[in-house]
């Protein structure tokens, strides 16, 4: 593995003394069967010494065959352990690993405009890629495509998330500490990486004790509070008895609700039996509905078999349909079949 010391496995080493099922002398300080000459050492007749001889020889000849063996064998033929895949409609995550909120078959991802594919071993999720119904890698807007978990050698949280582009790439790197509540975000190199459009290059967490985050508090470079794209200090989240995110709520720096510059305070949202995501509130700071920057106050959806949206409505405080500020109350799509 890449900055491990390679292990000491043959090269120059003494034989076992089973080796291949062979039960011979290990090569001592004088060379391959060399402890084999105490049977010649015995005083006795002619032939007795002839077969001694002739015993050293074989032993010799078998010790230096069984060695050649030996430094080609590269032990028991054991059958790497297949990786574990899983498709996801959405993720949430848990203990800072993400976990589907509602899972799909290989068949249906490929007609969803996006899901997610996870890549676990040893019971550990090593790798998420967000792929559409052609299976090619889709950036989100920060510009990730994957990111890759990376665990102390019997932890369960990671350590190290790298996150990459659709060409492999590295955008960022999250370093965690101990417990998950503090992260640094940093570059291929270590130095420190500002998110997009924002001065963030650290964040506080709290995390309850299913390992949900239920906060965060963005810092920048100094440690001092920053803002988000959004224009609030932090987030709280609240998840429902399934662990699907049921409302985000932006904070100030006392962690008090915050209205962000989108003029609402929180979004709160809604699914189906499934889990698939099918609407969604915006609330003031007292949790009052209220209008949004483009004239809205919520949202809500139909989906198709695979989950895609194919009508999205505007919805005012009342639940009635209402246009945006480009003009627009819903819009409905037609999907190929790649969603």
């Amino acid at each position: 593995a890449p900055g491990v010391a390679p292990a000491i496995t043959g090269v120059g080493m003494t034989p076992a003394t089973t080796q291949l099922g062979t039960s011979f002398t290990p090569a001592g300080p004088h060379g391959v069967g060399a402890t084999a000459s105490a049977a010649v050492s015995r005083p006795s007749g002619g032939r007795i010494v002839a077969l001694g001889a002739l015993c050293l020889v074989a032993l010799g000849a078998l010790g230096t065959g069984g060695y050649l063996a030996y430094r080609k064998w590269k032990g028991p033929t054991v059958a790497p352990k297949e990786d574990e895949i899983s498709y996801c409609a959405d993720t949430i995550d848990r203990n800072w690993v993400s976990e589907c909120t509602v899972e799909v078959s290989p068949a249906a991802q490929k007609h969803r405009a996006l899901s997610f594919k996870r890549t676990s071993k040893d019971g550990r999720v090593q790798m998420v890629e967000r792929l559409n119904g052609h299976g090619r890698l889709v950036e989100d807007d920060a510009g990730v495509a994957s990111w890759e978990y990376k665990y102390e050698k019997k932890g369960k949280l990671p350590r190290e998330i790298v996150s990459k582009n659709r060409v492999g790439t590295i955008v960022f790197r999250t370093l965690l500490n101990d417990d998950g509540t503090h992260a640094d975000f940093v570059d291929a190199w270590g130095e420190p990486r500002a998110q997009k459009d924002t001065k963030i290059t650290a964040t506080n967490f709290v995390i309850d004790d299913k390992g949900f985050v239920t906060e965060s508090h963005v810092l920048n470079a100094l440690g001092k509070p920053t803002f988000t794209s959004e224009h609030v200090r932090g987030y709280r989240y609240k998840h429902d008895d399934k662990g699907l995110l049921a409302g985000v709520t932006g904070l100030d720096t006392k962690g008090t609700a915050m209205r962000t510059d989108q003029w609402m305070a929180a979004v709160t949202r809604t699914y189906d039996k499934k889990g698939f995501e099918l609407g969604g509130q915006f609330v003031d700071d007292a949790g009052v509905p209220v209008l949004n920057r483009s004239g809205v106050s919520g949202f809500d959806s139909e989906l198709d078999d695979y989950g895609n949206v194919v009508v999205h409505r505007n919805l005012s405080a009342d639940g009635r349909p209402v246009p945006t500020t480009d003009g627009y109350a819903s819009f409905k799509a037609e999907l190929d079949d790649y969603g």
